[in-house]
């Protein structure tokens, strides 16, 4: 029989034919079963799961009949091989928090969600090779707070998801983000998963002792199996060891304006170019609405120009040289304004002088909140700066979350170089 059951850490499911058709004396007794195995307080039910994952960022509600919280690789094997013997079709997240690309809650009815938040472990990190072994739950603020306290000068996998983002279930779904590697699976170099029948799946060199040659070589020998459970349906991933960037010797952020909105098109071309021309030393190149600039920037509808489009410059201090020099001659000809700053300038600037901006000068004090947060993504450190954008009205104060508050997202991210 082929296999059934698939994994997406976000927003693929895990559902058998028999998905949403599973009988009621077998829910039961899977549950019975999850109890016995995971404890109680980490089985949930009816009004449990909606607290847990609130009502989601789509418009549609899912029937969910239960959600369960595994702490371990082997509890996830067992819980699979409970769902496989009652005909329980298994839903899989990371931490439910893939803003865009998904959230908490199945694609379809009847599936019971397989929450790996709990399973939050950084396995190891090599700070040689900056290769780190993360279970599903760990999130970037999570490897942001490891990589200052062990003063190791690596750069997290940012997204726009902010610091609750799961590391594992972005870099699944393809995600991508400011930081290099700006493709996150391009940065997964290994992987283990939980296949339908409940054995553990590792490639192929791994399982001949090589595990550590594994985690430094993403390509391993033979077919490459890892890739299946990128946006697949094979596995609960459980494990995966990331390639992190390290910090570069210099670092500067470059912003550009677009006036019109009808100029946006004769810009494109130049920032083509521009990725084209310049490789590796440029990266995080993005363009947003103005209204959304606003909204970074913490200023409401404000709006200096129709677009404002930021990356940056990252590298040997020498070549960075020759590549701001590439951008101010390539870009500065097709927008209004072109400004290059080194990355640590606008927090300095914030600490220096933020009391007085904010009383006297509110439209320089909203675009240093603006360049602060963009600039936190850019050097690999999450930040909140993005998700405002995902509420109609003022979000509410503290960490925010979408899933929980009912805002509608889904991103839809053409990528090109």
């Amino acid at each position: 029989m082929a296999p059934q059951p698939s994994e997406q850490s976000h927003s693929r499911s895990w559902i058998p034919a028999s998905a949403g058709k599973t009988g009621k004396a077998e829910l039961d007794q899977a549950l019975a079963a999850w109890r016995l195995l995971l404890g109680g307080e980490h089985v949930l039910v009816g009004a449990a799961i909606a607290q847990h994952t609130g009502p989601g960022t789509g418009a549609t509600s899912r029937d969910v009949p239960a959600l369960l919280l595994p702490a371990t690789t082997t509890e996830v094997q067992d819980l699979v091989n409970i769902a496989r013997v009652h005909r329980v079709p298994l839903y899989p997240v990371s931490t439910g928090r893939n803003w865009g690309y998904g959230d908490g809650r199945p694609v379809v009815d009847g599936c019971v969600v397989v929450d790996l938040s709990r399973m939050n472990r950084i396995v190891s990190l090599d700070p040689e090779l900056g290769l780190v072994t993360v279970e599903p739950g760990v999130t970037q603020g999570q490897l942001r707070q490891y990589l200052d306290e062990h003063r190791l000068p690596f750069m997290v996998p940012t997204t726009g998801a902010g610091p609750q983002g799961s590391l594992l279930g972005n870099a699944l779904e393809r995600g991508y983000g400011l930081a290099p590697v700006s493709d996150h699976f391009q940065a997964v170099m290994a992987l283990e998963a939980v296949l339908p029948d409940g054995t553990l799946y590792r490639s192929a060199i791994s399982e001949q002792g090589a595990a550590l040659a594994d985690q430094a070589y993403k390509w391993g020998f033979g077919p490459y199996l890892d890739g299946l459970f990128s946006q697949g349906s094979f596995g609960i991933v459980t494990r995966a060891t990331l390639s992190l960037v390290r910090e570069p010797e210099a670092m500067e952020a470059f912003f550009f304006w677009i006036e019109r909105f009808e100029d946006l098109e004769g810009a494109i071309g130049p920032v083509r170019t521009l990725l084209q021309q310049a490789g590796s030393s440029i990266g995080g190149l993005k363009i947003m609405s103005g209204h959304v600039a606003g909204i970074y920037a913490g200023s409401g509808d404000r709006r200096r120009s129709a677009w404002l489009g930021s990356g940056y410059v990252a590298g040997p201090r020498e070549l960075n040289a020759a590549a701001r020099r590439l951008v101010t001659r390539i870009l500065r000809p097709h927008v209004s304004r072109l400004i290059v700053v080194p990355t640590w300038l606008p927090a300095w600037l914030d600490g220096m002088l933020g009391p007085l901006l904010a009383t006297r000068f509110e439209g320089l004090a909203a675009m240093l909140r603006g360049a602060r947060g963009n600039i936190d993504l850019m050097t690999g450190r999450p930040s909140e700066v993005g998700l405002p954008a995902a509420y109609r009205t003022a979000p509410p104060t503290g960490p925010l979350d979408p899933g929980r508050d009912g805002a509608g997202l889904h991103w839809y991210p053409p990528w090109s170089r």
